[in-house]
């Protein structure tokens, strides 16, 4: 993953400024809301809709190739719980919160995909104090039901982001914003 530019912060509120955006209350960080993505994990792990994933990235490429179940998918949530826990003190790369599409889809990118990863990398704003770090898809659909996000604008770029997203949605019956 790339590092974060600490001068990126300033930039978004320079962006505002220059597209006269009037705001209604203050920047709000995903580095400050970590604990709501790991309440949200935990009560999808604890419900058997993601899993905690001890394959290497090889081995996992390999089984989404095949269209294949990883085996890690179907140990109890109980055992999966676990895993988060242990995910506090591991290294990167050692596990993976995954989750839980279908591994026979017809496209490869929506199998399994990962929601949450372990990073040791200093972030700026909150150093090193956490390690387990949401993928965008992931704080994404927690923060639009949150927020009461309306409406959302992406690129052509971001088609699976929203697929995976509307799944999560989905899975907890969330309205969908246009």
């Amino acid at each position: 993953t790339k590092p974060i530019n600490p001068q990126a912060y300033d930039l978004i509120e320079d962006g505002i400024d220059w597209l006269n955006v009037k705001t209604h209350g203050k920047i709000i960080y995903k580095s400050d809301r970590l604990q709501i993505y790991y309440d949200y994990a935990e009560e999808m792990i604890k419900k058997g809709y993601m899993y905690v994933c001890s394959c290497t990235q090889s081995e996992f490429q390999e089984l989404r190739k095949l269209g294949k179940d990883c085996p890690c998918r179907h140990l109890p949530p109980s055992e999966h719980m676990e895993r988060w826990e242990q995910m506090f003190t591991a290294n990167p790369g050692e596990f993976v919160v995954r989750l839980k599409t279908s591994m026979q889809d017809p496209n490869p990118a929506f199998r399994d995909r990962p929601m949450l990863k372990i990073s040791d990398k200093k972030h700026p704003r909150v150093g090193n104090k956490f390690k387990i770090w949401p993928l965008l898809e992931f704080s994404w659909a927690i923060d639009d039901h949150l927020f009461g996000t309306t409406h959302i604008i992406r690129g052509i770029d971001l088609v699976m982001e929203t697929r995976v997203e509307k799944f999560i949605w989905d899975i907890f019956k969330w309205k969908h914003p246009i």
